[in-house]
């Protein structure tokens, strides 16, 4: 049995300034959802960030069970957001 099948759930710090960080890349096992395995990731990785001097955290999903849980945790809704994709030698006219 490999490592990673054990796995309950993970999650990762995509970026990180000196008073935020953007959690990314939650993910648990379809047979492991449900049971608060996310939210404890996402809880323990917030705690991190508090120890490491951040005051804000920022995390982004379409999944409205993955809302739940991080409103749970202390998220709130914000805005909608877009991404957009930049080719290069893309312009900009400001």
């Amino acid at each position: 049995m490999s490592a990673e099948s054990d796995e309950l759930s993970r999650t990762r710090f995509t970026t990180t300034l000196p008073d935020t960080v953007q959690i990314g890349g939650v993910y648990t096992p379809p047979e492991h959802r449900g049971k608060g395995y996310a939210r404890a990731a996402v809880a323990g990785q917030l705690l991190i960030a508090r120890e490491e001097g951040a005051t804000n955290g920022v995390l982004f999903t379409g999944n409205p069970a993955a809302a739940k849980a991080y409103e749970f945790v202390g998220f709130r809704r914000g805005d909608d957001y877009h991404i957009t994709l930049l080719r290069d030698g893309m312009r900009f006219g400001f």
